[in-house]
């Protein structure tokens, strides 16, 4: 039906004048009715190429009264009113695009919108398909209109879910993510849950805690009494750059240094194994001892007097001592044994006799050095550390104080000094609650990354129905939260890139990073020198690792990640600085649709991207069970009720 012309015409909006006998902003069409006068409804026009353009209300303007009567003149029924419309896309032969190729001439008859011709612009939407599209909620503009969005374009490519605190983004992620478990997908899903509150919402899934009060199991320190089993995230698993972030070393002087203390304790490790691998230990009992002598060698290299060497030699052989008395048990003490001879023999050779050494030290050194077999020390120094496999956490204080040993018997008298902040944040692992669940041993969580996956459910022999994983990380400070994430992230995208030919698209894993402005940050440097999810985002779609991103401050996020996703849902933003942002960073996103979320209610958003074919204005439908994110009742609390 025609309800007016086009009178004027832009590049991005049409004015028009409704007809006289246009009277009301709804009209009747075969028993259904539509309102076509209001803000935010549709309206269409054809082209010279008679195609039919989709259009929005964005204004209404009424240009005078025209009747006399009194009616009339109070209501302004027959007054002429003009509207601008803003195109949106146009039908073609091969379906509903957005944009316009061909612009509408002046004059052109201006129509409603039917619900026929909705259903052809959405059914890329797969409105009413429940088998591919997931029931997200109605239409704001166009009252009772069921919206689907189709899986494939949603879950194919990244997406950002944005909007201040309260708007609703947890229950439209609590909302999509229950669609999917009522179809019986099988999927991998893994939700960061920062804030502790998606438990409650899928009380079926695994979920996932780290245990850090001291005294408790994770399910007692839970006021919601959700099963909750204990996370870790085993420290071996950490590569070198990890290690170093965690431990605030500088990356150019102390990356070495540490590099040579995971060596070092990798090797105490097999010493403490002793009879398990006699062949191994016999090497790394022949390398401690080629080490012992090579430090003191260093400290007699020096220009000092007798005296200082010799006593410089005694404290060191003395250090020594202790640390491997401190290894001792029942397997490696046959092992342990026979370094201590040797140091006691060099204890033997370190004596002063007015002033004077008279070599004894420097030819009991020379006599060990003769006695050592150097191809099975070559091999023990060949033998790298291969990170992400099983090492004992309890030899990296040893390791780290023998190799400050090892520097200062060289000349370097500042080295404890300039190591001061790593050693700080090597206490603080070993002895802090808040690294309690790193601090675990291979035989909870594998010994390997791919065991350590496949513990904690990621990966899996065959698909399972309504498979999520939520890991819940509110108690964990911005450092060590930063650290988890982008380790288990690294993790998880290096499985994903091992995978080649079909095998790249068999099984994806979804990431859903809940308030990701913590550890997704703009312009700031990360603990992580790369930050994992920029990474992701720009190669995840490949290996099918995508990223949901939800976050309330977005002005604070990466612009690489925010940028790379392609299906964005936006609630309720008033803050100028991420409204400025939202607009400057995202494709196809126009001044009008500001107004629409700074205006927006608690659950509705604004949809546009891929997943949709041309955006759309949402009340969601509250996800059944809620996640545990409402509001406290400040009357309540108080008692005025």
């Amino acid at each position: 039906m025609i309800v007016g012309k086009i009178i004027s015409i832009e590049y991005d909006r049409f004015k028009v004048r409704l007809l006289n006998d246009a009277k009301v902003a709804s009209i009747n069409i075969k028993g259904k009715v539509y309102h076509f006068g209001n803000i935010g409804s549709y309206l269409k026009v054809s082209n010279h190429a008679n195609e039919m353009i989709l259009c929005e209300v964005t204004a209404i303007y009424e240009q005078g009264i025209t009747t006399d009567s009194a009616l009339g003149q109070e209501f302004r029924l027959d007054s002429p009113r003009d509207l601008f419309m803003k195109p949106i896309g146009s039908y073609r032969t091969d379906g509903f695009k957005l944009g316009i190729v061909t612009y509408p001439s002046v004059y052109a008859d201006v129509y409603v919108v039917t619900e026929n011709d909705l259903n052809d612009a959405l059914k890329d939407a797969v409105q009413k398909n429940s088998n591919r599209g997931v029931y997200l909620g109605n239409s704001r503009n166009l009252q009772g209109y069921p919206i689907h969005l189709d899986i494939d374009k949603l879950f194919s490519i990244h997406t950002a879910i944005l909007g201040n605190s309260g708007s609703g983004k947890s229950y439209t992620i609590a909302r999509i993510l229950q669609q999917i478990g009522a179809m019986g997908a099988k999927h991998t899903t893994i939700l960061f849950d920062v804030n502790g509150e998606y438990a409650q919402a899928f009380p079926d899934a695994k979920h996932l805690c780290p245990n850090i009060t001291e005294g408790n199991t994770v399910e007692e320190t839970k006021e919601d009494k959700v099963a909750y089993s204990p996370f870790y995230l085993p420290y071996y698993l950490l590569n070198l750059d990890e290690w170093l972030a965690f431990l605030m070393a500088s990356e150019r002087t102390q990356r070495p240094f540490w590099d040579r203390v995971l060596q070092e304790c990798y090797r105490f490790y097999w010493i403490s194994l002793a009879q398990e691998d006699t062949g191994k230990t016999e090497k790394f009992e022949l390398y401690i001892r080629w080490r012992i002598s090579q430090m003191l060698a260093g400290i007699l290299s020096r220009t000092d007097s007798d005296t200082s060497k010799i006593t410089s030699s005694q404290g060191l052989l003395a250090s020594i001592q202790a640390i491997l008395t401190s290894l001792k048990n029942e397997k490696n003490g046959s092992a342990l044994a026979n370094i201590i001879t040797t140091i006691k023999e060099y204890q033997d050779a370190c004596t002063i006799d007015y002033g004077k050494n008279d070599n004894k030290l420097s030819m009991k050194i020379e006599a060990q050095i003769g006695e050592i077999d150097f191809e099975k020390i070559r091999d023990v120094l060949e033998t790298r550390l291969p990170h992400g496999q099983y090492y004992n956490h309890k030899f990296l204080k040893i390791a780290a104080e023998m190799t400050l040993i090892d520097e200062e018997a060289k000349g370097n008298s500042r080295i404890r000094e300039y190591t001061s902040t790593m050693f700080s944040r090597l206490d603080y692992f070993l002895e802090n609650l808040e690294c309690a669940f790193m601090r675990t041993d291979s035989s909870e969580m594998g010994n390997n990354r791919d065991e350590y996956l496949r513990n904690i459910g990621v990966i899996k022999q065959e698909p399972s129905n309504k498979f999520l994983l939520t890991i819940e990380l509110s108690a964990l400070g911005n450092d060590t939260l930063e650290l988890v994430t982008g380790v288990l992230t690294r993790m998880i995208f290096d499985y994903r890139k091992e995978r080649s030919g079909e095998d790249r698209r068999k099984n994806p894993i979804h990431l859903i990073l809940d308030e990701a402005h913590r550890y997704i940050r703009k312009d700031k440097e990360y603990i992580l020198k790369e930050n994992l999810f920029e990474r992701v985002a720009r190669e995840g779609r490949k290996y099918a690792c995508y990223l949901f991103i939800s976050s309330q401050r977005p002005s604070e996020l990466s612009p690489t990640v925010l940028s790379q996703c392609a299906n964005y849902i936006i609630h309720r933003t008033q803050n100028k600085i991420d409204l400025d942002y939202i607009y400057s960073v995202l494709p196809y996103f126009s001044e009008d649709y500001l107004v629409k979320i700074k205006q927006a209610s608690a659950g509705e958003a604004l949809i546009f991207g891929f997943c949709v074919p041309m955006p759309l204005q949402v009340e969601v439908i509250k996800a059944d069970p809620e996640p545990n994110s409402k509001n406290c009742i400040i009357s309540e609390e108080w008692g005025l009720t």
